[in-house]
């Protein structure tokens, strides 16, 4: 993913607010646990979609396609609760470097995980997220199968969406 700023900061009104707290329950089913009640929301565009920062914590950032994605940074303070996948360590690297999820790293699925679904990746050792990543089958084929691919990563540590969290945070 290759994300260029576009525009800087800007605070979003009540009704927008409330618009967007709306779609991310819609595809979250986390709409007033990202965006609580009287929060004060930015928005950061970039050329691929745009980040939100609630109450100055990077929370997610909304793709051009109007997909949501929860952003790492937030997923590792506020333990959000979403379907989550265990890899073993050897799959670490390579998913840090943006590879998909294949099932022989696969350790352990969450039952709850639909086709189509964002789910967090964690690592079997820390179980730290690592990854955000959309399922790409239901969590009882994703067990039944031996190879192939069962989650796209769309979010991992060391990408630019995860550059662009910390350097708000540090600001």
């Amino acid at each position: 993913m290759n994300l260029e700023l576009i525009e800087l900061g800007r605070f979003l009104r009540k009704d927008d607010i409330k618009d967007l707290r709306d779609r991310v329950e819609k595809a979250l089913a986390l709409g007033d646990v990202l965006i609580p009640r009287g929060s004060k929301v930015e928005g950061f565009s970039f050329n691929g979609g745009e980040v939100f920062s609630v109450n100055d914590d990077p929370s997610f950032y909304v793709k051009g396609d109007g997909s949501i994605i929860p952003l790492l940074i937030h997923v590792l303070k506020s333990n959000l609760q979403l379907p989550r996948i265990t890899v073993d360590m050897k799959a670490v690297p390579h998913i840090c470097n943006g590879a998909d999820v294949f099932r022989p790293g696969v350790r352990n699925i969450d039952l709850s995980i639909k086709s189509g679904q964002t789910v967090i990746i964690v690592d079997e050792k820390n179980l730290k997220p690592i990854c955000v990543g959309t399922g790409l089958m239901e969590a009882k084929l994703m067990q039944e199968t031996r190879q192939g691919k069962v989650a796209k990563n769309v979010h991992y540590v060391g990408d630019t969406l995860w550059d662009f969290s910390k350097s708000l945070i540090t600001h």
